[in-house]
């Protein structure tokens, strides 16, 4: 099994993100699965009838996992980056979390108002414009 997880900064540092992606790749090789992590700009997206089993990696043709994990920081709200993910899932690739998801955690307001459509109970909250003014 090969799993690829995106995600844009750098494994070596030292933000939470980072220690985790390097326990995802431990533990996939402990489990025998093969673990594989990506930046979004390491991806070129081309939209085509044909060729729906492969992308391009570094500009190499490269065939598709088994799953994918978008797994990106809080300050990545790309659209790039949805549209990597929205590029797998049109080409059959199993996506954990999807983008619909993604797009829908990155705005707070949304969520919550998806929420509050849904009649799910939760704390109340204001947005507001920026200073705020009395």
């Amino acid at each position: 099994m090969e799993v690829w997880i995106l995600y844009g900064d750098d494994i070596d540092s030292t933000a939470d993100l980072a220690f985790e992606m390097r326990r995802f790749l431990a533990e996939g090789e402990k489990m025998g699965i093969e673990v594989k992590a990506f930046k979004p700009n390491q991806f070129d997206l081309l939209v085509t009838e044909e060729n729906r089993d492969q992308i391009i990696i570094d500009g190499k043709w490269t065939n598709l996992p088994d799953f994918i994990f978008p797994y990106f920081n809080h300050s990545d709200h790309s659209y790039f980056s949805l549209a990597i993910v929205r590029q797998f899932e049109r080409m059959g690739v199993p996506v954990f979390n999807n983008a619909d998801t993604l797009e829908r955690v990155r705005d707070k307001l949304h969520a919550h108002q998806i929420l509050a459509e849904k009649r799910h109970t939760n704390a109340r909250h204001n947005v507001s414009k920026v200073p705020y003014q009395y």
